[in-house]
């Protein structure tokens, strides 16, 4: 998993600069991004393809397709359990 933010893929790049997805805690976004683009990386120089996620998501998900011989792989980070006393999910718009 990458140290930092840096030298993103573009696929989570725009996920990092779109704020209506992956909405959950600074701490678990960051994570989710490390992890999202570790995995991003690591497809690239295996030489895979690397694409937005045609899956639709909630506001508390964010994901990338991986494409390998063809087929499309779709990898996501999502916030399980929520840490607001807000009753109401965010499942209003998608990703």
């Amino acid at each position: 998993m990458p140290a930092g933010l840096g030298h993103l893929h573009p696929v989570v790049a725009a996920l990092k600069e779109d704020e209506s997805c992956l909405v959950m805690p600074s701490a678990l976004r960051r994570r989710s991004l490390l992890l999202l683009q570790g995995l991003a990386a690591e497809a690239v120089r295996q030489g895979f393809a690397v694409r937005k996620a045609r899956s639709s998501y909630s506001k508390r998900e964010g994901g990338v397709d991986i494409a390998i011989e063809g087929l499309a792989y779709t990898v996501s980070a999502r916030q399980e359990f929520l840490e607001s006393t807000n009753p109401e999910p965010l499942r209003s718009s998608r990703c």
